[in-house]
């Protein structure tokens, strides 16, 4: 088991996921890669102090990055592999100090 500090690394600020966090008040965390949900949900409840209706993981694999010719033939790099967890909360809960920029 992981300690919860662990779990969640970061708040993801993407346009869409800002998006999501206005409209839906659905806020999406990047994840360490051998976090369970029940390890995610025990993280949200306990760190952030909410109490969450729904919470997907999602596994993003990595894409080709860049491709290039060598003297033993193609290569190809690729991004990292990141583990993305979607949380949705009650109306009248926010999370929205951890989004804000700076």
């Amino acid at each position: 088991m992981i300690p919860l500090e662990n779990i969640l690394l970061r708040p993801v600020t993407s346009e869409k996921s800002i998006e999501m966090a206005t409209t839906l008040n659905a806020y999406t965390f990047e994840i360490a890669l051998c976090a369970t949900k029940d390890d995610v949900r025990d993280a949200v409840i306990d760190l952030l102090g909410v109490k969450k209706i729904k919470g997907i993981r999602l596994l993003k694999n990595p894409r080709k990055k860049r491709v290039r010719r060598t003297a033993k033939g193609m290569m190809v790099g690729r991004t990292k592999l990141r583990r993305k967890a979607i949380v949705s909360l009650p109306e009248e809960e926010s999370l929205m100090e951890y989004f804000q920029p700076g």
